[in-house]
């Protein structure tokens, strides 16, 4: 039998079909990573360069929706410094230790 383990992480964005909703997309996101695949020295390569952008590694967590619209903590910040922090989590999947997959609905068809 095969010992390897696969991590999943879900999470979605967006509204169902909700009337006041700002985006027509609702989003699910998943996170592949194999546990047998060490991703130790690439976070720590994050926290790294995160904290070179300014912000506290311990403190910092790293949520796309509010990054990408503007909001919260980011609103402040021009988009391509914005785009920097988004360009952070690119080590990981350069080196294959995760893959991401997307599927994006308008309505109730899939347009992925």
């Amino acid at each position: 039998m095969d010992d390897t383990i696969l991590s999943v992480f879900v999470d979605e964005s967006g509204k169902f079909q909700h009337p006041d909703s700002t985006s027509r997309y609702y989003v699910v996101g998943m996170v592949f990573h194999r546990q047998s695949d060490s991703i130790a020295e690439a976070v720590k390569a994050l926290d790294a360069t995160n904290a070179s952008l300014g912000f506290d590694p311990e403190r910092f967590a790293f949520h796309a929706g509010p990054l990408v619209r503007a909001e919260k903590n980011f609103s402040m910040m021009s988009r391509n410094f914005r785009g920097k922090i988004f360009g952070t989590t690119a080590n990981c999947r350069k080196r294959r230790l995760i893959d991401l997959r997307f599927l994006r609905y308008e309505g109730l068809t899939a347009v992925a």
